[in-house]
């Protein structure tokens, strides 16, 4: 049965984040705590204690050399335990001289969670009724039409929900996320939001829409009409460069829509010298084509697998979403002196040499994989499967630290969804390997 997510801790330092289903939840250097840092010699046997009582969370210091809050107040194991709020800092070790060896955590609360919970909160005598309305009833907002949702639709995979006629707008444009414009598979009705937007309404009826919903539809499809024609804006057609000698759109040119910025591009893909889709999902995308995306802060999304370049974030956890297993990995790299670039050239190599196997490239095709152009999700979907792969290659004493060498194999190897949820499973078993349950 899941475990109900009471609070995360997002691992400022290495971008890993651990949600903690239990109270109290212990920190420190020995095996025995749910959280064990057995390397880091500044931090006690058991650091510190998290506590979770009625949706608030406590901080208790039980170290030598105390914790640090928002690097204001340092809270000794003298000291009683203090209330914590989302988003507060706390440096279990905290070294100007070291910053490589700090520990730093943030806490985050699960949004849906908080604020729906808040208003079953009974120890609060003094409810802000009208604060928690407005933050329900921004939860319950449709990001395209800026109003309550109507007969909503959850996506995947990354499960954002929009109304149903807003989305269908949308899609008549390009099947993708209108928040994180992420790849469409799927859309289906989400039973839970309907039930809380069916209960927000009932408490506030004065929120119950009073609009023509044919009227409302024809308003969404004219503004995102409007946007696309304002924002896709080919560079290449000739009223945007005149007398130029560089390749114009011709008056019957058709034209690709960049999946990562939504700017047009001259249909080209007659010409096997220019790539401008992904040969995995086939999607278009512009990077290649115009050498730099129009998008804020891309970092290619379209380009041969072994030049890809990854966003930190998006590396995390990057061995099957487990924090333990990469961090062997950056663990192991780090005495290499090798960056996340070398790394993925690595991969890479071994792939060309069939070390490594991907399900993604056909097995006997002639063309050298590295060289495969892919999207940006793409590639990341396999540089994760490759960095699995590598983690498996490893030898014993490859593996830091040490005491993480021998662990039994879980049962469920890398289909094992505990993993995810209890850092004290993922430390306590080795999960680089397959699953053997049902063999």
């Amino acid at each position: 049965m899941t475990e109900t997510v009471l609070y995360r801790l997002k691992d400022l330092r290495h971008g890993n984040v651990i949600s903690v289903s239990k109270s109290p939840f212990q920190i420190g250097r020995a095996t025995t705590n749910d959280l064990s840092i057995p390397t880091n010699r500044y931090l006690s046997s058991c650091h510190c204690v998290f506590e979770f009582d009625q949706g608030r969370i406590y901080l208790r210091d039980t170290s030598s050399n105390g914790t640090l809050i928002n690097r204001q107040k340092k809270l000794n194991k003298t000291d009683a335990a203090i209330e914590l709020r989302e988003g507060d800092i706390v440096h279990l070790v905290f070294r100007k001289d070291e910053p490589d060896a700090n520990v730093i955590f943030q806490l985050e609360f699960s949004t849906l969670k908080r604020k729906v919970s808040s208003s079953f909160d009974e120890t609060k005598e003094n409810v802000d009724t009208s604060k928690l309305r407005e933050e329900m009833e921004d939860v319950l907002t449709c990001v395209c039409c800026q109003d309550l949702l109507k007969n909503p639709i959850c996506l995947e995979p990354c499960l954002h929900a929009f109304c149903s006629d807003c989305y269908s707008s949308w899609e008549k444009i390009q099947r993708t996320c209108p928040k994180c414009r992420a790849k469409v598979t799927n859309k289906k009705k989400n039973v839970m939001i309907n039930s809380i937007l069916d209960a927000f309404l009932k408490s506030n009826p004065d929120k119950s829409s009073t609009n023509d919903e044919n009227e409302t539809k024809t308003q969404i499809d004219e503004t995102i009409t409007t946007s696309t024609n304002e924002s896709a804006v080919c560079r290449q057609c000739p009223s945007n460069q005149p007398n130029s000698n560089l390749f114009q759109c011709r008056r019957d040119q058709t034209h690709l829509l960049c999946q990562c910025c939504a700017q047009l591009m001259p249909n080209r893909q007659d010409d096997s010298t220019i790539q401008q889709s992904c040969e995995i999902c086939h999607q278009h995308f512009c990077h290649l084509y115009f050498e730099k995306c129009q998008r804020v802060n891309c970092l290619g999304c379209l380009n041969q697998l072994k030049n890809l370049k990854f966003s930190p974030q998006h590396l995390a956890n990057l061995v099957n979403e487990n924090p333990v297993e990469t961090q062997i990995v950056f663990n192991f790299l780090n005495t290499q002196r090798m960056n996340i670039d070398d790394f993925l050239r690595q991969c890479c190599q071994r792939l060309d040499r069939r070390e490594f196997q991907n399900v993604h490239f056909p097995r006997n095709s002639p063309d050298v994989p590295s060289k495969k152009i892919v999207c940006y999700r793409c590639g990341l979907t396999i540089f994760k499967d490759l960095a699995f792969q590598f983690r498996l290659s490893m030898r014993l004493n490859d593996i830091h630290p040490s005491v993480l060498r021998h662990r039994e194999n879980c049962y469920y190897g890398k289909e094992c969804r505990t993993q995810f949820t209890k850092p004290g499973h993922a430390q306590k078993l080795n999960h680089a390997c397959q699953q053997s349950r049902f063999d």
